[in-house]
């Protein structure tokens, strides 16, 4: 198959119309209307529906089929051209939940691309748990951390690290990076009409609702907790991170933190994996080397606990 296919059919997938795609590709109609039918010819079936007089194309069965097929054919092709330029160094492709990776991953992604023996090229997603198990199988990560526990036959999953949850709102008597420590609080006395809800797992829904008796919507809810920011300068809203997310709020919003009553789950940070890659055993040593400080440094701040440290060997 040739590439340019494979991006003109994903692109009329998108555009569902054959003008539209050749003048995105600044290509004639009559040349997009050819390649399809070549790429349709090698592959012995149709991928559009051709009716007279419909500008909207409509995908056939085995189009559709067809669509997954074609990402990873230019997946692969990307992760080819990668290996080619990036001869002598090492490519990791790390996965993980957004706050994981904002609020843990991000000191030690710089240092990896600080690493000379051997350099080291990164390419980082973020994505929810349940993602990040598929795209694991499909072998698209070297690596990944999640907080949704689940059981794949081909993948291995490490706990790390625990966090506790931690409230937070706003306080103008604070600045951003000098947050102020407040006692420990009960939930129970806090407003709920004003919560901001946080997907971080299951567990804490039905922890709110088991022990706090609240089974009402929060004023806001998301699963992108750094949205939790920008409704946190709302007045007396507040809500309930992980430790660690709770300190990157604080250092960039006015934000007063207290610990919380009432044992709310807290959030373990497991490592999947997939097998092992010999070719990028340096650069996973010098992974591990770095999580297993970072993890050390936060669990003397009491931010978190350590429940495993990786083997460096």
């Amino acid at each position: 198959m040739i590439l340019e296919d494979i991006e003109i059919f994903l692109l009329t997938v998108q555009t569902r119309n054959i003008s539209k795609t050749a003048t995105q590709l600044y290509m004639a109609q009559s040349s997009v209307s050819h390649r399809i039918a070549a790429l349709e010819n090698e592959l012995g079936f149709c991928l559009f529906m051709r009716k007279r007089g419909r500008r909207i194309l409509e995908l056939t069965p085995e189009g559709m089929d067809f669509i997954p097929i074609a990402e990873r054919w230019l997946t692969l092709i990307d992760e080819t051209n990668n290996l080619i330029a990036n001869k002598g160094k090492i490519h990791l492709s790390i996965g993980s939940i957004s706050s994981i990776n904002r609020s843990f991953f991000a000191p030690i992604y710089s240092e990896l691309l600080d690493s000379k023996d051997p350099p080291i090229t990164l390419d980082i997603r973020s994505s929810q748990s349940a993602a990040l198990y598929t795209s694991m199988e499909q072998h698209e990560h070297d690596i990944a951390f999640i907080a949704q526990l689940s059981h794949h036959n081909t993948i291995q999953s490490f706990p790390l690290f625990s966090e506790p949850m931690i409230m937070v709102k706003k306080n103008t008597a604070a600045n951003p990076g000098t947050p102020i420590f407040g006692d420990a609080i009960d939930p129970l006395e806090l407003d709920s009409s004003t919560e901001i809800g946080t997907h971080f797992q299951s567990r804490y829904l039905q922890w709110r609702k088991n022990s706090l008796k609240r089974d009402m919507p929060f004023i806001v809810s998301t699963n992108d907790p750094t949205l939790n920011m920008e409704f946190l300068n709302r007045d007396n809203t507040w809500c309930l991170v992980t430790s660690l997310v709770a300190m990157d709020f604080a250092s960039k919003l006015p934000l007063e933190i207290h610990p919380v009553l009432r044992n709310p789950p807290e959030r373990v940070c497991y490592m999947l994996t997939n097998g092992a890659q010999e070719s990028k055993q340096a650069a996973f040593h010098i992974l591990f080397h770095l999580i297993n400080k970072r993890m050390k440094e936060l669990g003397e701040k009491q931010l978190i606990s350590v429940i495993n440290y990786l083997d460096e060997s």
